[in-house]
């Protein structure tokens, strides 16, 4: 299933913090058999639906974050196409600008042809630039306006109890721990492991996108490899490329020594992005991060003023930089060996 490029398929672009949406359309024919996801999903929605009616699937109950869900694997196409309503990603792209207040209500074919247009009431924005009274065809870049901006100026209180820009937090919780104020609280730590690992996005590419450019490649050793300082890994007899094992209390994983100045002592730093397959036993970084069990209890107050769970801002923890583990070296024969029995 080769999935198209951007320049190879139609689609379209939003982004919440630009007032814009970008069309993209077919450029060139996609490379080989490639298409779209949408075509590709449709295919195997077909197929799975078809396999049930021959084979006597019938629906069952299934269950996702808690909730109980209905699966109908002979409906799945005629759900996917909405009943045949949607045959391509140009009907999905119309669909979503017909039923989504805001955007301009115009065909798929004339958001083609514009390539870019303007979303509706985004005219207050800080992107927007208003014309230039005095010279025309010219245009003055306008104050500065996020909605922080905007509740100064009007006058409209934030969220704090306070109303206004509020560090002191009275919090039973926060008054407890000493952290009324913002200050430095050691970093948590799983007893007895004392490597503080630090994670971030993939460096060669973004998500899957060019993962395997040949360019690309060229900058990284083709398999998963972590940063370890020098002075850590001489203590533990490691060298460049070496194989290593990660490990805490939670799990391991092995990953290819990366020895380099750029770590301080006590520290490892590894990119996201591996794909599982390439790891021993499919045992990635995952297999040592330990959220649930290092949780900070300030981070646990909720319904509190400003503070309250929501994705990006206000998150009991954060995966990729909350937790220690310990590393040694590894046999690499040994281990490919045990991989593959």
């Amino acid at each position: 299933l080769p999935i198209a490029h951007h320049y190879e398929r139609a689609d379209i672009m939003l982004q919440a913090r630009v007032p814009y949406m970008q069309v993209l359309d077919v450029a060139v024919p996609p490379l080989g058999e490639s298409v779209d996801d949408f075509t590709a999903f449709k295919r195997i929605s077909k197929a799975i639906s078809e396999y049930a009616q021959e084979n006597g699937i019938d629906a069952f109950q299934d269950e996702v974050d808690g909730n109980t869900v209905r699966r109908d694997p002979k409906a799945y196409y005629d759900l996917y196409t909405m009943g045949g309503r949607v045959q391509d990603v140009r009907d999905i792209v119309q669909f979503i600008i017909n039923s989504t207040p805001g955007l301009p209500k115009v065909p798929f074919k004339e958001l083609a042809q514009k390539g870019i247009i303007r979303v509706d009431a985004s005219e207050t924005t800080h992107w927007s630039k208003q014309p230039d009274p005095d010279r025309e065809g010219e245009y003055i870049e306008p104050p500065y306006h996020t909605e922080i901006v905007d509740s100064v100026t009007t006058k409209k209180p934030y969220e704090t109890f306070t109303g206004r820009q509020q560090f002191y937090i009275d919090h039973e919780w926060f008054i407890r721990d000493d952290e009324t104020l913002p200050r430095h609280i050691d970093l948590l730590k799983n007893k007895g492991h004392e490597m503080r690992m630090m994670m971030g996005h993939a460096r060669h590419g973004i998500h899957s996108m060019w993962r395997d450019e040949s360019l690309m490649l060229a900058l990284q050793r083709g398999e998963p490899d972590i940063y370890v300082c020098p002075d850590d890994a001489k203590g533990k007899g490691v060298a460049d490329g070496d194989l290593i094992r990660v490990y805490n209390d939670h799990g391991e994983f092995y990953a290819q020594a990366h020895v380099t100045s750029a770590m301080q002592p006590g520290m490892m730093f590894m990119y996201h992005g591996w794909d599982p397959m390439m790891f021993p036993e499919r045992k990635n970084f995952s297999s040592v991060i330990s959220t649930a069990g290092l949780l900070k209890p300030t981070t646990m107050a909720g319904d509190w003023g400003h503070l309250g769970h929501k994705p990006l801002a206000f998150a009991p923890n954060q995966t990729y930089k909350d937790f220690t583990c310990s590393f040694e070296k590894a046999d690499r024969a040994k281990v490919m060996q045990e991989g593959a029995a």
